[in-house]
């Protein structure tokens, strides 16, 4: 398995200093960048001990590209995606995660079945325009706190299967996996569309640690049970990330995992 970090475009170097195998940057950040600064940034990926082999954080937040709900516009849905799909590509990464809870959350007024269809043409949309810039759109089913559409691994591989699209894969989230009290043995259902996953801790959502007091063994036991060998990247918050991305790399490592 190999491990990485997810954050804006700047905590790229940070990530190489403290020794992941790959970085995982917010889509939004790249969109927020002039097309000058952009260049440069593409060029210190490029320089970096460390790739930027996957990205996160597809859609901002303040739902100026709505994607479920009376404001959705297919126009500028596509129009963004295909932007942000020509910068996934530049920046070297290769798949992205689509979670967007907020976004994707039953409007009101709604059936959560109308939010649930219309969702699944979202992603129908964003996993076609995808494939043709050679990126894999990663649905990543979150908690109820976020969210209330797609929240179980079996909702995701539910959804996968309406869609149809062999561009759209699953995320394992171990924080909302935990936030949800869902078992790792859930992800035996996702045997055949599991392409990545995510962690950190279920309280604080920071980094994982041996002192954190989460149970992290039945996540990794169970992906390699179901043959998982991919990805991995801590999706979570420190306030001194060059002393705990190590300490979590070494913990991981004591977990057996390398084994």
């Amino acid at each position: 398995m190999r491990f990485g970090l997810c954050g804006p475009p700047e905590g790229l170097a940070s990530a190489a200093r403290c020794g992941f195998d790959y970085y995982e940057t917010h889509v939004t950040g790249l969109m927020a960048m002039d097309e000058p600064a952009f260049t440069e940034f593409v060029k210190q990926a490029e320089a970096a001990p460390i790739r930027v082999e996957s990205c996160c954080i597809l859609f901002p937040g303040s739902g100026e590209v709505p994607i479920v709900g009376d404001t959705f516009d297919r126009g500028v849905l596509e129009g963004y995606l295909r932007r942000a799909f020509e910068r996934i590509r530049r920046v070297g990464a290769d798949r992205t995660a689509f979670g967007s809870g907020g976004l994707r959350r039953t409007p009101a007024g709604w059936e959560k079945s109308r939010a649930w269809a219309q969702l699944a043409e979202t992603l129908s949309l964003t996993a076609a325009l995808a494939g043709s810039y050679g990126v894999t759109v990663l649905l990543e089913p979150l908690n109820r706190g976020e969210t209330d559409t797609v929240i179980s691994i079996a909702e995701g591989v539910a959804m996968i299967a309406e869609v149809g699209s062999p561009n759209l894969k699953l995320l394992a989230d171990w924080y909302h996996m935990s936030r949800e009290n869902e078992p790792a043995s859930a992800l035996a259902a996702a045997a055949g569309v599991l392409a990545h996953a995510h962690i950190a801790s279920r309280e604080m959502r920071g980094y994982p640690l041996p002192d954190d007091g989460g149970e992290y063994t039945s996540f990794f036991r169970a992906l390699s049970e179901n043959g998982y060998d991919g990805r991995m990247s801590i999706e979570g918050g420190s306030s001194q990330p060059d002393r705990d991305g190590p300490a979590a790399l070494a913990f991981f490592e004591k977990l057996g995992i390398f084994e």
